[in-house]
């Protein structure tokens, strides 16, 4: 069994690595969405899904595992409140999708563990021709998603489709470690920002209001993620390069 003493030091070491700025961003955003959900008495699934993914994200733009673990918990309560509104291409996205694509993104970034406080390793070798390859298997299936979800009658079918594209392309690059997944999901901010936007216009229900503010954070967070990754990517390539100046240098002297 593990001592309790090193597990301790391993949750230690885990939080200094989150900046003060990070802690700050984070609580105001809670406090900002828990406020309004109490003023428009929003949904709890409204609540759950908006501070579960505010705290998911805010590991994912780490490199760290645990965002792949809170986001089962994120997915399935975004997936209650889009079948609710009529969002079934969200739904369907997020049940039949992006959860068992997760399950598989869970399992490649266990298998590429960088550090022991859960960071993983970044892949840049993404190759142009993966990237076009990816593109246009997605939006051949997106193509015919749309008429699926026309046929049960989607709100916004046309942007729930561009959604769903967007959010497969950056499942899809999550899984490979790759920081284009926080480019994607820029676009997919883009389009749940006006299938949110709209439908609150259109229903004047403010208790919805909480997950476009919600999309907001979020766009927020994926900007940071795309810089965070690039200052991560650098600092492991160069750590892995003086560790190999060391071994070399031992195995010369062996």
């Amino acid at each position: 069994m593990l001592d309790k003493g090193i597990i301790v030091e391993k949750v230690k070491k885990f939080f200094k690595e989150i900046k003060w700025y990070e802690y700050a961003f984070v609580g105001v955003s809670l406090a900002v969405l828990i406020t309004l959900s109490i003023i428009f008495h929003s949904h709890i699934f409204y609540i759950l899904s908006s501070s579960v993914g505010v705290v998911a994200v805010l590991f994912l733009t780490k490199v760290n595992v645990i965002g792949i673990i809170l986001s089962f918990v994120q997915i399935t309560f975004y997936a209650i409140i889009s079948y609710l509104n009529g969002f079934y291409g969200e739904m369907i996205n997020n049940l039949c999708v992006t959860l068992p694509l997760y399950v598989a993104n869970l399992i490649t970034w266990l298998k590429n563990l960088y550090s022991k406080s859960g960071q993983v390793k970044i892949n840049s070798n993404i190759s142009w021709k993966e990237i076009v390859v990816a593109i246009l298997v997605v939006v051949i299936i997106s193509f015919g998603m749309y008429f699926l979800l026309d046929y049960f009658n989607t709100t916004m079918v046309f942007v729930s489709t561009l959604s769903f594209t967007f959010n497969t392309l950056a499942i899809y690059f999550l899984a490979r470690r790759s920081s284009l997944n926080f480019a994607f999901y820029l676009f997919s901010n883009v389009a749940n920002f006006i299938m949110w936007g709209t439908l609150i216009i259109t229903t004047q229900d403010l208790s919805m209001l909480i997950t476009l503010i919600n999309v907001v954070i979020f766009f927020v967070l994926n900007c940071y993620g795309l810089y965070n990754w690039f200052i991560t990517r650098k600092k492991q390539e160069n750590e892995d390069k003086s560790f190999d100046k060391i071994m070399k240098v031992l195995k010369n002297n062996i």
